[in-house]
């Protein structure tokens, strides 16, 4: 997601495909946000996800 208005609740999911349609490669990914409030402020997050499959 690039440049999304958020609301003050929700969420976004993520459902393991790449931009192109495409299944991800099985790994880890880090997963890096940038939120910036309506003052101005910003606040950074980051977090590690799986994504697994049979072998």
């Amino acid at each position: 997601m690039r440049n999304e208005l958020l609301a003050s609740t929700g969420f976004f999911r993520w459902d393991g495909t790449r931009q192109d349609g495409t299944k991800a490669a099985i790994g880890y990914y880090l997963f890096y946000i940038e939120l910036f409030g309506l003052d101005g402020q910003k606040s950074v997050h980051k977090e590690r996800v799986v994504i697994g499959g049979r072998l």
